[in-house]
């Protein structure tokens, strides 16, 4: 299990390390949020990668990064739906979607779409 030395590495970004400089950048961290939360999912920690994107979700409600926002939104989407929530998952999908199309992210559009359509 490759994942499984992956993950503590992972964790760790999330401590601020000696000698590395403080960057104030919440996009980032909710990127890196996600990123843990998907080698979670991964792993089955379900429970554990839904603590992280909640964590991302406190980040984004202010950015201005629109594919951050529908990342973050899809992939609590499919973490919701392994954990049988079936009504959170849509929930997100659908924020995912509405956050593309203002955005005119039609990628963003597909993908959201494309995992309603599959609930």
């Amino acid at each position: 299990m490759r994942w499984r030395y992956f993950l503590p590495i992972s964790l760790s970004l999330l401590v601020p390390q000696p000698g590395f400089p403080e960057v104030d950048c919440p996009a980032a961290e909710a990127m890196l949020l996600e990123a843990v939360a998907s080698n979670l999912r991964i792993l089955g920690q379900y429970h554990e990668a839904l603590a992280q994107l909640e964590a991302a979700l406190t980040l984004i409600n202010e950015l201005e990064y629109p594919e951050v926002e529908i990342q973050v939104h899809m992939a609590a989407g499919l973490v919701n739906w392994a954990l049988e929530r079936h009504d959170a998952a849509i929930g997100h999908y659908l924020a995912a979607l509405e956050i593309s199309r203002l955005a005119d992210e039609r990628i963003g559009v597909a993908r959201a779409a494309g995992n309603i359509g599959n609930l």
